[in-house]
């Protein structure tokens, strides 16, 4: 316990027993030496305590600063984080790359994808842009593909067959089928058709919806599967070999996820600060904000692709 005079140097008058200094005696004698004569003791103290820092309070206005007007697009709140300054900084530092790689080749095989990088040219900032739009719209389709989803492109004329995560709201006949091997299990809600079926015993069943397909088998497996697996676009075939190399396993190319989850964080913090500024009566969801925004980022894009293709 400290003395007297050591209590009411810091404890403004109160009594002794308000405080007790914590003498550090489990530390050695050479350790206790090494500590400055003019540092400041640790204290134990027990409440009620006396408010020492009530002039000393955060009285700065938080939240988001410098946003964008209160109308302003989803695009330009994910410009907040992703500047175009930063996005022209990584097209010249792609093409500068793509430059002194295909410089440093002696000789380009015949058939290498390089040979495209001379009739395409340099990377533009709308490419960039379309780039990145794609890379969120991978994670979109596999976290948000549903019947809901496949009801609304129907509604606008666009059919869609894809593959349903089990935690997505579904008929429990498809929910949670009871199948044997090599068996299937349909239903239907007008244009729309589910799916569960089960390659093997052992393996979890496999879901899928489609309002094209028809109930039918094709080489002891529903058709749609076969259709599904022969029409399938990027997008799906590229989570099928993320699966397959996942990141969970070693790689020399570390940057990607790295710089991917930085992306998609970006969104985030981009949504939350649109949710406090936004005057949009109601506020987009989640979903409908980085839908627009993949709309916008690959707008100009798809304008020039239009325009050429038209030439």
């Amino acid at each position: 316990m400290a003395d007297s005079s050591d209590s009411e140097q810091f404890s403004d008058g109160e009594s002794d027993g308000d405080f007790e200094v914590l003498s550090g005696s489990s530390g050695s004698e050479d350790e206790m030496n090494d500590v400055p004569m003019n540092a400041n003791p640790w204290f134990r103290v027990r409440p009620p305590e006396i408010d020492y820092l009530r002039d000393q309070r955060f009285v700065e206005n938080s939240g988001p600063q410098n946003v964008p007007a209160a109308n302003a697009k989803p695009i330009d709140y994910f410009l907040l984080f992703l500047t175009l300054d930063f996005l022209r900084h990584i097209v010249r530092e792609t093409n500068r790359y793509a430059q002194d790689f295909i410089t440093s080749r002696q000789r380009i095989r015949r058939f290498s994808r390089l040979h495209s990088w001379f009739k395409v040219g340099a990377v533009t900032l709308a490419e960039m842009k379309g780039f990145i739009s794609v890379i969120l719209n991978m994670g979109l389709i596999l976290f948000f593909s549903s019947i809901n989803l496949a009801k609304e492109l129907l509604a606008k004329g666009t059919l869609f067959t894809g593959t349903l995560r089990a935690n997505r709201q579904m008929p429990n006949t498809i929910k949670n089928p009871v199948l044997q091997e090599k068996e299937s299990v349909y239903i239907r809600q007008g244009r729309i058709l589910l799916c569960a079926y089960k390659e093997r015993n052992g393996r979890k069943p496999v879901r899928l919806i489609s309002s094209f397909s028809k109930a039918e088998q094709e080489n002891d497996k529903p058709a749609m599967i076969c259709s599904y697996n022969k029409f399938m676009g990027g997008v799906d075939l590229a989570d099928m070999m993320t699966e397959s190399y996942n990141d969970g396993r070693k790689t020399l190319k570390v940057w990607k996820k790295v710089v991917f989850n930085l992306m998609h964080r970006m969104v985030i913090n981009a949504y939350i600060i649109y949710k406090e500024n936004t005057s949009d009566n109601p506020k987009l969801s989640r979903l409908a904000f980085t839908q627009k925004l993949i709309e916008d980022l690959a707008k100009d894009h798809m304008m020039q692709r239009n325009e050429n293709q038209d030439n």
